[in-house]
Protein backbone atom coordinates (compact mmCIF):
# COMPACT_ATOMS: atom_id res chain seq x y z
CA UNK A 1 0.00 0.00 0.00
CA UNK A 2 1.17 3.49 -0.78
CA UNK A 3 0.15 7.14 -0.74
CA UNK A 4 2.34 7.89 -3.77
CA UNK A 5 -0.10 8.05 -6.69
CA UNK A 6 2.73 8.63 -9.19
CA UNK A 7 3.95 5.05 -8.60
CA UNK A 8 0.82 3.56 -10.17
CA UNK A 9 0.93 2.20 -13.68
CA UNK A 10 -2.78 1.41 -13.44
CA UNK A 11 -5.27 2.43 -10.75
CA UNK A 12 -8.97 1.67 -10.30
CA UNK A 13 -11.31 3.24 -7.74
CA UNK A 14 -11.75 1.00 -4.70
CA UNK A 15 -13.10 2.56 -1.52
CA UNK A 16 -12.67 0.74 1.76
CA UNK A 17 -10.76 0.64 5.01
CA UNK A 18 -7.64 -1.24 6.09
CA UNK A 19 -6.47 -1.90 9.64
CA UNK A 20 -2.83 -1.03 10.40
CA UNK A 21 -0.89 -1.03 13.62
CA UNK A 22 -3.51 -2.99 15.49
CA UNK A 23 -6.46 -0.64 15.81
CA UNK A 24 -5.88 2.19 13.31
CA UNK A 25 -8.14 2.32 10.26
CA UNK A 26 -7.05 4.00 7.02
CA UNK A 27 -9.28 4.78 4.03
CA UNK A 28 -8.28 3.39 0.64
CA UNK A 29 -9.30 5.16 -2.56
CA UNK A 30 -7.98 2.76 -5.19
CA UNK A 31 -6.19 -0.45 -6.09
CA UNK A 32 -3.76 -1.09 -8.91
CA UNK A 33 -0.34 -1.97 -10.25
CA UNK A 34 2.77 -0.15 -9.02
CA UNK A 35 6.17 0.04 -10.70
CA UNK A 36 9.26 0.38 -8.49
CA UNK A 37 12.80 0.98 -9.68
CA UNK A 38 14.32 -1.36 -7.06
CA UNK A 39 18.06 -1.54 -6.38
CA UNK A 40 20.16 -4.67 -6.90
CA UNK A 41 23.46 -5.64 -5.19
CA UNK A 42 25.56 -4.53 -8.20
CA UNK A 43 24.12 -0.97 -7.85
CA UNK A 44 21.91 -1.40 -10.91
CA UNK A 45 18.14 -1.06 -10.75
CA UNK A 46 15.35 -3.41 -11.73
CA UNK A 47 11.75 -2.45 -12.56
CA UNK A 48 9.59 -4.34 -10.09
CA UNK A 49 5.86 -4.63 -10.85
CA UNK A 50 3.65 -5.06 -7.76
CA UNK A 51 -0.01 -5.94 -8.30
CA UNK A 52 -3.07 -5.36 -6.12
CA UNK A 53 -1.52 -2.39 -4.31
CA UNK A 54 -3.88 -0.17 -2.33
CA UNK A 55 -3.81 3.60 -2.81
CA UNK A 56 -4.16 5.16 0.66
CA UNK A 57 -3.59 8.94 0.50
CA UNK A 58 -3.16 9.33 4.29
CA UNK A 59 -0.42 6.68 4.61
CA UNK A 60 2.84 8.07 6.06
CA UNK A 61 5.13 5.70 4.13
CA UNK A 62 4.64 2.86 1.68
CA UNK A 63 4.28 -0.69 3.01
CA UNK A 64 4.95 -4.09 1.44
CA UNK A 65 3.45 -7.27 2.88
CA UNK A 66 6.36 -9.61 3.55
CA UNK A 67 3.82 -12.32 4.41
CA UNK A 68 2.31 -12.07 0.91
CA UNK A 69 5.75 -12.19 -0.70
CA UNK A 70 6.66 -15.34 1.24
CA UNK A 71 3.36 -16.96 0.20
CA UNK A 72 4.46 -16.38 -3.41
CA UNK A 73 7.78 -18.20 -2.72
CA UNK A 74 9.97 -15.12 -2.31
CA UNK A 75 12.75 -15.47 0.26
CA UNK A 76 14.20 -12.64 2.37
CA UNK A 77 17.76 -13.14 3.65
CA UNK A 78 19.81 -10.58 5.56
CA UNK A 79 23.50 -9.73 5.62
CA UNK A 80 24.58 -6.85 7.84
CA UNK A 81 22.39 -3.83 7.16
CA UNK A 82 21.04 -5.22 3.87
CA UNK A 83 18.38 -7.75 2.98
CA UNK A 84 17.99 -9.61 -0.30
CA UNK A 85 14.68 -10.79 -1.72
CA UNK A 86 15.02 -13.67 -4.14
CA UNK A 87 12.87 -16.12 -6.04
CA UNK A 88 14.12 -19.23 -7.77
CA UNK A 89 17.69 -18.42 -6.69
CA UNK A 90 17.74 -14.98 -8.37
CA UNK A 91 17.82 -11.74 -6.39
CA UNK A 92 14.77 -9.66 -7.35
CA UNK A 93 15.49 -6.63 -5.15
CA UNK A 94 17.41 -5.64 -2.07
CA UNK A 95 16.41 -3.93 1.13
CA UNK A 96 18.18 -1.76 3.63
CA UNK A 97 17.57 -2.43 7.31
CA UNK A 98 16.50 0.66 9.28
CA UNK A 99 15.58 0.19 12.94
CA UNK A 100 15.69 -3.58 12.26
CA UNK A 101 12.99 -3.28 9.58
CA UNK A 102 13.63 -4.01 5.88
CA UNK A 103 12.98 -1.09 3.51
CA UNK A 104 13.09 -1.42 -0.28
CA UNK A 105 15.58 1.12 -1.62
CA UNK A 106 14.34 2.45 -4.90
CA UNK A 107 14.87 5.32 -7.26
CA UNK A 108 11.56 7.11 -7.50
CA UNK A 109 10.05 7.30 -10.98
CA UNK A 110 6.87 8.75 -12.38
CA UNK A 111 5.05 6.41 -14.75
CA UNK A 112 2.26 6.83 -17.30
CA UNK A 113 -0.97 5.80 -15.63
CA UNK A 114 -4.41 4.63 -16.72
CA UNK A 115 -6.96 5.69 -14.15
CA UNK A 116 -10.25 7.35 -13.57
CA UNK A 117 -8.58 8.94 -10.53
CA UNK A 118 -6.00 10.80 -12.65
CA UNK A 119 -8.17 13.85 -13.14
CA UNK A 120 -8.31 14.33 -9.37
CA UNK A 121 -4.52 14.21 -8.95
CA UNK A 122 -1.42 15.72 -10.55
CA UNK A 123 0.12 13.33 -13.07
CA UNK A 124 3.23 13.50 -15.25
CA UNK A 125 2.91 11.20 -18.30
CA UNK A 126 6.57 10.11 -18.65
CA UNK A 127 9.40 8.55 -16.65
CA UNK A 128 11.32 10.93 -14.42
CA UNK A 129 14.21 9.80 -12.17
CA UNK A 130 13.99 11.35 -8.70
CA UNK A 131 15.93 10.97 -5.44
CA UNK A 132 15.91 7.67 -3.60
CA UNK A 133 12.95 6.74 -1.45
CA UNK A 134 12.33 3.71 0.73
CA UNK A 135 9.41 1.27 0.91
CA UNK A 136 8.86 -0.65 4.11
Amino acid sequence: MTSEIEHFEHLEPCNGTISVGGDSLLLSEGIGTVLLNASLPDSSFHILRLKSILYIPSLCHSLVSWTMLSRKNYILTASGKFGFVSKGGCIVFMTQLRDNLPFIRERKITVPMESSLVSAHTHTPHLIAKPYIYWH
